[in-house]
């Protein structure tokens, strides 16, 4: 089924990286555009709180369905909204599309997260749960610091 563990691992890794850009960046982009401390704050609730209301509806459906197809699914949702915010901003610039973008994202994301977490129980059943889940987490925390970290030099060179 996998080909490689590393190829898991990697997938992971760039999923929590591009994650925790968009986290960091959507606050700053909106701070950027309003001058205001209050709407990029409440830029950063808008995109978290459907990350943690959507945990608990993710986890059931990976326990209902194949962590696979769920997974697919949200990175295929997370596509067309990201396309479909796009649009939208072209014909009516906004800031809202933003924040509409990043929220939706961060509850497909969870689902997404949620997704691999099944999957990586499920593939490497041979190895020491201990080892996997060390290797995982490494990748997640690894996605976790460095995505704010790129994300704040991706924006000190860009104008």
């Amino acid at each position: 089924m996998l080909q490689s563990p590393l190829l898991f691992y990697l997938s992971l890794t760039l999923a929590r990286l591009a994650d925790q850009m968009l986290l960091f960046l959507v606050p700053l982009e909106v701070f950027r555009q309003t001058g205001s401390v209050v709407w990029s704050g409440a830029a950063f609730f808008a995109e978290s709180l459907p990350r943690y209301l959507a945990f608990p509806v993710c986890g059931l459906w990976c326990d209902r369905r194949s962590a696979l197809t769920l997974l697919q699914s949200s990175q295929a949702w997370r596509a067309a909204l990201a396309g479909l915010c796009l649009a939208a901003c072209w014909y009516w610039p906004h800031i809202v599309w933003l924040l509409l973008l990043s929220a939706g994202c961060g509850a497909l994301s969870s689902l997404g997260q949620l997704a691999r977490e099944v999957i990586l129980a499920q593939v490497f059943r041979r190895h020491r749960l201990e080892k996997t889940l060390a290797h995982a987490q490494l990748g997640d925390q690894s996605g976790m610091i460095l995505g704010p970290l790129l994300a704040a030099s991706l924006l000190s060179r860009l104008p």
